[in-house]
């Protein structure tokens, strides 16, 4: 198309406005803080923008995020734009690539259909990705954890405990096995430290999880010729950035299941900034960068005992950590279930015994009964005798799986009568 092209559509779109202005725009920016500038600059003027960029909208942001969805978050914090037509190429050969505007924009859908281009109508202010633009609330030295106690059905001082452990190290991992509540608890006290989901993030590790996933890399784009490579943000790089953007703002990573990966490949050469936390690095990917974890990042993992993986951590890692065991036969997991059956189900406060006396005749921790398998809403006895038989019973068979004559005393009704007591 030619520049010709532009101010016939300017004219045509003042036209279908009643013979309003319509902006025209150049971005040639993919910083996070672009579209808070845009927006700022629309305040007030024409109804209508027209965006060329010499980039492709389907390209990412460093957050990781499309163009366009930047674009978006810029719309539906300007209430004066009823639509954005955006387009990408160069000069002398723009493309029509999107529509965006409020999804009750009328002139929106015209625009798209006049177009016959994709219409990507946005949702209002606080719902969606827009939510996600706005600022956290005023940072408080105060994270209030003691109103999580009720939530989570934990003493107040074991939250105080870990309040203490995380402002020390500002790293800390909940171990122990399956069904204990260890990446609930994470989310919630991440949560609790970080309410607005651009400065907190879950991070679900695995085998094959490097420091390209972790951090930053290059990964597979698609391209109108085939396949490129492409540097991206991995999450711990995403939750920093947008730190950047909002000084004295906490952030935190959860990490669930570290003991699945491995740890000094995750971390590169981050490693040494969990401890040292006023040095910086130079990158792996951006070696002209330097790069410091700001000052209030936090990082909570979990890790799993049952395989015993935790056992071989070397002891550079431990140092960087704290650790808090949640273990089935141990405070504060135990106080936690009878706390929960008293708040939501009395009537089955005697499950909690049935639990005891199981891990008692397990006697090895990394391999207890955790009590997240009846934490549930619609618990009652069938409930808890089903999954007795259908999740609890065939992980303890896996445990004797040469003498299975030993999962016998772990029967259901033996264990409620006591008689499990009798017998070990």
């Amino acid at each position: 198309t030619s520049s010709s092209m532009w101010k016939e559509l300017k004219s045509w779109a003042s036209a279908e406005i009643g013979g309003g202005d319509v902006g025209l725009y150049m971005l040639n920016s993919l910083s996070g803080h672009f579209t808070a500038r845009l927006g700022q600059a629309l305040v007030g003027r024409p109804p209508v923008a027209i965006l060329l960029s010499p980039d492709t909208w389907a390209k990412e942001t460093r957050e990781g995020r499309a163009f366009v969805e930047r674009i978006e978050d810029a719309v539906a914090n300007t209430r004066s734009i009823d639509a954005m037509i955006l387009c990408a190429g160069e000069p002398g050969n723009w493309r029509v690539e999107f529509v965006v505007g409020p999804e009750d924009s009328e002139l929106r859908r015209e625009l798209a259909e006049a177009l016959d281009t994709e219409d990507r109508p946005v949702k209002p202010l606080g719902v969606g990705t827009a939510a996600a633009s706005q600022p956290p609330p005023a940072p408080s030295e105060e994270w209030n954890l003691d109103g999580l106690a009720d939530d989570l059905f934990l003493p107040v001082e074991t939250l105080r405990e870990i309040e203490w452990l995380l402002r020390d190290k500002k790293a800390l991992v909940f171990y122990g096995p399956p069904g204990t509540g260890k990446t609930y608890v994470a989310q919630k006290i991440a949560e609790r430290i970080q309410p607005h989901p651009r400065l907190r993030r879950l991070v679900q590790l695995h085998p094959s999880f490097g420091y390209e996933e972790f951090f930053e890399g290059y990964r597979p784009v698609g391209e109108e010729h085939g396949i490129a490579l492409a540097k991206k943000d991995g999450p711990l790089r995403v939750v920093t950035r947008n730190a950047q953007g909002w000084p004295g703002h906490p952030s935190v990573v959860v990490l669930d299941e570290m003991n699945r990966a491995n740890l000094p490949r995750v971390f590169g050469e981050l490693f040494f900034l969990l401890e040292y936390r006023q040095e910086s690095v130079g990158l792996m990917y951006s070696p002209n960068e330097q790069f410091a974890l700001p000052d209030d990042f936090y990082l909570i993992g979990t890790m799993n005992t049952a395989d015993r993986s935790v056992a071989t951590l070397d002891q550079a890692l431990r140092r960087r950590f704290h650790f808090f065991g949640m273990f089935p036969a141990e405070e504060p997991v135990p106080g936690m279930f009878r706390r929960f059956l008293a708040h939501h189900h009395p009537d089955m406060s005697w499950l909690a015994d049935v639990l005891d006396r199981a891990n008692a005749l397990l006697s090895d921790r990394n391999i207890a009964i955790g009590p997240s398998h009846f934490m549930r809403a619609d618990l009652d006895e069938t409930t808890a005798r089903r999954v007795w038989k259908h999740s609890v019973m065939p992980t303890i068979r896996d445990q004797f799986f040469d003498d299975e004559s030993q999962a016998d005393e772990f029967d259901f009704d033996m264990l409620r009568s006591g008689d499990a007591d009798a017998t070990s």
